[in-house]
């Protein structure tokens, strides 16, 4: 059959930089722009379920356990939102985030904050279960290993280190490059972890034997 093009264009709205994540399904996605625009995506039938205009900054935005919740990292807390966009709970607990993840497994939200620390709540209570620190520096990257639940965090002093909410210590350290991280993803069996620098190299990652596959 003829395929379909759909396009969304963003640039008029003035409202970005802009991020953007698939749901758990794959039918829906969540654009979210850094001054404060957010919106619903049914992108294989090119429409939009739902938008919101917010007078303040949003850093990140993620999807929750289906299509019908997804959470913002606003400018002072984490908010959480229906599709519809009528909001639903703020997570005053968890200040000034920068990035979410969610764990569906555990109903976890993990949001790394401003300074660096990586929280993770309790989407069922809003209580906060962990708060966990690094002596490894600034984390610029942050990527999610959803066949095992760690949250991998990626340093400026070249680091990749992953982490679980029942431990204070980071469970791994791998030194993956001579200078900050730039990004870091997981590939979906959780073997495998793509990283770029500020070094200018890309590498590919076998996380069973923490060896470099890749150096590009």
């Amino acid at each position: 059959g003829a395929k379909q093009k759909s396009e969304l264009n963003l640039s008029e709205t003035r409202m970005g930089p802009y991020s953007a994540i698939y749901s758990p399904t794959g039918k829906s996605l969540l654009v979210s722009g850094r001054r404060g625009h957010a919106a619903v995506i049914d992108w294989r039938g090119a429409k939009q379920k739902s938008e919101i205009f917010l007078n303040e900054t949003v850093r990140d935005g993620v999807f929750l356990h289906n299509d019908q919740y997804f959470a913002l990292a606003q400018k002072r807390y984490t908010y959480i939102y229906d599709s519809q966009g009528i909001e639903l709970h703020c997570l005053r607990k968890d200040k000034e985030p920068s990035r979410l993840l969610f764990l569906p497994h555990h109903f976890l939200l993990a949001s790394l904050s401003a300074n660096s620390v990586l929280r993770y709540t309790d989407t069922t209570t809003g209580n906060i279960v962990a708060e966990l620190f690094s002596s490894s520096g600034t984390t610029r990257a942050l990527a999610l290993n959803g066949w095992n639940g760690c949250v991998l965090r990626g340093h400026r002093n070249g680091t990749v280190t992953m982490w679980s909410p029942i431990s204070s210590s980071p469970l791994a350290t791998m030194l993956c490059h001579k200078g900050p991280l730039s990004s870091i993803a997981v590939h979906p069996n959780g073997s495998y972890l793509a990283t770029t620098g500020l070094d200018g190299q890309m590498k590919i990652w076998d996380l069973r034997t923490y060896k470099d596959l890749q150096s590009h």
